[in-house]
């Protein structure tokens, strides 16, 4: 009995001093932000371009609101204070047709003088898409095929050079990188998970079903 009320009573001030070391950690922050954990991407790599200016936009086939996105309308009073994206849509939608029930949305960039492009997915990135690459220089643009995010991180590639109307994005999913990170973060969960076994005194048993689960 003396054992045991011992162990607990180690136990609870390890207990209790993690409790404090984890609310002092918390106390400190300055700032508490919502929403911060990892979201799905998209990565889209234009080459073998004609080195000129160009403005990419994205369509979806939402009308109205997509998470914190909207369709492209001209007289919408939130475009008063974004100007320049709202006239790189108004090219766009004036130089480049939709194919039926598909709409621009408040999602574009503009690239001067470049030959290769490299694009980044918006934070809530549609699932389904189409890409259009507008040529500023020679007003000329092209609708891509429908295409959507196939993976968590999805990786596509374009030969600019064999462009048309209804293109098709070429899947390259990175194998090595999305490998290499998910052991970078099945050995962080592990450290962490293990060192508070450690922190705990737990049985062998314990690290196994640790290392078990996580694997």
């Amino acid at each position: 009995m003396v054992l045991l009320n011992k162990f607990y009573g180690d136990y609870m001030k390890k207990l209790i001093t993690f409790i404090l070391i984890f609310i002092s950690i918390i106390s400190l922050s300055l700032t508490c932000k919502a929403d911060t954990g990892p979201k799905p991407t998209i990565k889209i790599k234009i080459n073998n371009m004609t080195k000129s200016d160009y403005i990419i936009g994205y369509a979806t086939k939402y009308d109205d609101y997509f998470g914190p996105h909207r369709a492209f309308k001209p007289d919408d009073e939130r475009w008063k204070d974004r100007v320049e994206d709202k006239e790189r849509l108004l090219t766009l939608s004036n130089n480049v047709k939709l194919p039926d029930g598909w709409y621009y949305m408040d999602m574009v960039n503009e690239y001067k003088d470049v030959d290769s492009i490299t694009l980044h997915g918006f934070y809530y990135f549609p699932s389904d898409f189409r890409l259009i690459i507008y040529d500023s220089n020679s007003n000329v643009g092209y609708v891509s095929a429908e295409s959507e995010r196939y993976a968590f991180n999805s990786y596509f590639s374009i030969d600019y050079s064999k462009i048309n109307n209804d293109y098709k994005l070429e899947n390259t999913y990175n194998y090595p990188k999305e490998i290499g990170l998910f052991f970078i973060r099945l050995i962080f969960t592990i450290v962490v998970e293990v060192s508070l076994a450690f922190l705990f005194k737990m049985s062998k048993k314990s690290y196994i079903i640790i290392l078990i689960a996580n694997i």
